[in-house]
């Protein structure tokens, strides 16, 4: 039987792009704003390195 991956979310690239200005145009920390947007900080900061 396959594992549930429903913690692992595919994101576009759009979609990270947003996600990075609401993030540094919010109040949240990296770390609130991962939590709360179910994405890691891994994650966030790869996407963050490659779209500067």
């Amino acid at each position: 039987m396959q594992e549930n991956k429903s913690l692992q979310l595919k994101r576009s690239v759009e979609e990270m792009q947003y996600l990075l200005g609401e993030q540094a145009a919010g109040d949240l920390t990296v770390k609130q704003f991962c939590k709360e947007h179910r994405l890691s900080e891994a994650v966030f900061y790869y996407w963050q390195k490659k779209l500067k």
